[in-house]
C-alpha cells in the first residue's frame, strides 16, 4: 500500500531481532475489493516483508463497492491459516464496525481510527 515492504523485510532481516520479537502490522489496501484480490495483496505483502504471518492485518478504509464481509472471511481464514495472528480494522464508521463485528463475526481484534474534521465531507 505504501510501497516500503521491501525495505521493511530486509531491514527486519538486516536487523538481527528474532521475528518473534517484533510485532509486525500490515493492511489490505481499499481499493481491493473482492476477496481474492485481498487475498492475493496478502500473500504478496507477506513475501516482501520475508515473513510466514504478520502480528496484526487491518482492513483499511472501507468504501462503497468493497465486498467487507467477503474480505474479513478471508482474512478470518488467513488467521486460521497462521498468515496473521490477529486481525483487525482501520477508520471504519460506526455503522460498519457493528456489521463487521456483529453481523460478520469477524474476530476483530484492532481498531485503528483517524478523525476527520472537514466541513464539506462527511463519514457515515
Amino acid at each position: 500500500m505504501y510501497g516500503n515492504e521491501d525495505a521493511v523485510g530486509a531491514g527486519i532481516a538486516a536487523s538481527g531481532v528474532p521475528r518473534a520479537d517484533i510485532f509486525l502490522t500490515g493492511k489490505v489496501c481499499h481499493a481491493l475489493a473482492t476477496p481474492d484480490a485481498a487475498r492475493v495483496s496478502l500473500d504478496e505483502s507477506l513475501t516482501r516483508l520475508r515473513t510466514e504471518y504478520l502480528d496484526l492485518c487491518l482492513l483499511h478504509w472501507p468504501r462503497a463497492g468493497l465486498d467487507i464481509p467477503g474480505i474479513l472471511e478471508m482474512l478470518t481464514r488467513a488467521q486460521q491459516a497462521g498468515k496473521t495472528r490477529r486481525i483487525g480494522v482501520a477508520n471504519f464508521p460506526l455503522r460498519l464496525l457493528r456489521m463487521a463485528v456483529e453481523d460478520v463475526r469477524a474476530p476483530v481484534f484492532a481498531i485503528r481510527s483517524s478523525i476527520t474534521c472537514c466541513s464539506i465531507r462527511r463519514q457515515s
